[in-house]
């Protein structure tokens, strides 16, 4: 076992701080013990939580929402405050006007696309006169947040996925910006949650996203939206996100409730599991 986890395990917060200071990685695990901050939750340490989310460990460390767990109210309030999901919801996003603009990338080129259109689309969207109805959204097809999670080295590089940069307008009447293209999105189904902070912290909060889609007998469709409340750049500590996972076999019934019917969980268990 690691020494700063003997020291979270024991209690000793100033040990822990003294190891940080001298080198110790805030996020190490050995095996199947858990990193730091998750076993401070665990044992309800909360001057060692708060410790060490103030030096940037991963506030969804536990890798469960704070919901589901049985913790003193002064704890989740803590973890909530630093981006911890509280949460998991189901939510079926209704159909949107979108200004768009896409690539083919990975872990390694996603940041400098992203924060480039970022920019830009607002831009674009002004010049031609669109009116904004939304925050900014990156749109990933075919990324899994579970093989990034357990990338077995923090700079392996994952496979190309399309990253979409999207903006809600309202309904465009006129030509398409250069270099961007307009559409209608459809309605899409998802679990959801709300979490902030950086990439570390988003990583893990799909990891919860998608067990909470597992748990209701369904799959994932990889189609994964990450909707900016705040935006300050890629990655950047400021962000407030929600997630939403997208996922098969959901249908709205007639009382509007989310309706997953036998056969799609039979299958989508089978097929995902």
């Amino acid at each position: 076992m690691s020494a700063i986890n003997s020291a979270v395990i024991e209690g000793h917060t100033a040990v822990a701080a003294y190891l940080l200071d001298h080198g110790a990685d805030i996020e190490t695990g050995e095996s199947d013990i858990r990193s730091p901050l998750a076993l401070a939750i665990g044992r309800g340490y909360i001057a060692t939580a708060e410790m060490l989310l103030n030096r940037g460990a991963n506030a969804n460390a536990a890798g469960h929402p704070l919901a589901r767990m049985n913790l003193a109210s002064d704890l989740r309030e803590l973890l909530e405050s630093h981006g911890a999901i509280d949460d998991t919801i189901l939510r079926e996003v209704p159909p949107m006007h979108l200004l768009c603009v896409s690539r083919l990338v990975n872990d390694r080129t996603a940041s400098e696309f992203a924060n480039h259109f970022a920019a830009e689309i607002r831009r674009a969207a002004e010049n031609a006169g669109a009116r904004v109805t939304g925050p900014l959204h990156l749109i990933y097809r075919g990324r899994n947040p579970r093989r990034a999670y357990l990338a077995s080295a923090p700079d392996e590089i994952t496979p190309s996925y399309e990253l979409e940069v999207a903006l809600p307008v309202y309904e465009f009447t006129h030509n398409s910006p250069p270099g961007f293209y307009y559409r209608i999105a459809t309605p899409f189904k998802s679990v959801a949650a709300e979490t902030k902070g950086e990439r570390k912290t988003i990583e893990t909060g799909w990891w919860i996203l998608e067990n909470a889609v597992f748990n209701e007998g369904l799959g994932p469709t990889y189609e994964v939206r990450e909707v900016y409340r705040a935006w300050h750049g890629f990655g950047a500590v400021e962000n407030v996100i929600e997630l939403q996972c997208g996922l098969f076999g959901a249908t709205r019934t007639q009382s509007g409730e989310l309706d997953y019917g036998h056969d799609d969980r039979a299958y989508i268990r089978g097929a995902f599991r």
